[in-house]
């Protein structure tokens, strides 16, 4: 089974582009929501961060972001949790062996080098003054609209490391299209990778 990334920054639409491979029928693993789960509901984990962290860092039952305003600080956030979480996606895939390939989403997928567990890369891509833009929309002002915007890994070093780029703006063809020819280009690749197989197991049989 192929193992695929799908990343994007705030109000890039990876989200979105996510739901667009779901109705495809190709299963999408949703590690935000996952790693949400984990540091707010798995016991043993929350154990660990208030070893960490103090028992302040909960507040009404649920972990408060604010605590952690460093980079550092959230890095040692992620690492309490980041090898459960391969756990649970590993375990999520062999429930879906039978699908050609899979889909791994996740907004940090470069930042934690998640990247490396997986075959190819996707990324979505929308220009921050856009994405500053939405999040106006949302309540934010845009100063602070440019804060959040700043503080991400650079969306062009996040495309240049990705296999396909999904552009998300004005005159860009629409994302299910986009998504489209993708899905058809690795389901060709797992064609391939399955006729390399039998090839393989072709010759290992004439020569015992």
């Amino acid at each position: 089974m192929i193992k695929v990334g799908l990343t994007g920054n705030v109000c890039s639409g990876y989200e979105k582009v996510g739901l667009y491979f779901k109705s495809l029928g190709v299963p999408v693993f949703d590690a935000d929501i996952a790693l949400k789960f984990l540091i707010n509901y798995r016991e043993d984990i929350i154990r660990n961060i208030k070893i960490q962290f103090g028992e302040g860092i909960y507040e009404k039952g649920a972990i408060n972001p604010n605590k952690f305003n460093t980079t550092e600080k959230f890095d040692r956030l992620l690492s309490v949790a980041e090898l459960e979480l391969m756990r649970l996606y590993e375990s999520w895939r062999f429930y879906n062996k039978d699908a050609s390939y899979t889909i791994f989403k996740s907004s940090i997928l470069f930042e934690r080098k998640l990247n490396d567990n997986m075959n190819y890369v996707i990324s979505t891509f929308r220009p921050r003054d856009e994405r500053a833009l939405s999040l106006t929309k949302l309540g934010m002002k845009m100063a602070e609209a440019y804060d959040v915007v700043e503080s991400e890994m650079d969306e062009l070093l996040k495309n240049q490391r990705s296999e396909w780029i999904i552009h998300n703006y004005s005159d860009s063809l629409s994302l299910i299209s986009q998504v489209k020819q993708i899905h058809e280009k690795i389901e060709a690749k797992s064609i391939k990778r399955l006729l390399d197989k039998a090839d393989f197991r072709t010759v290992k049989n004439m020569l015992t």
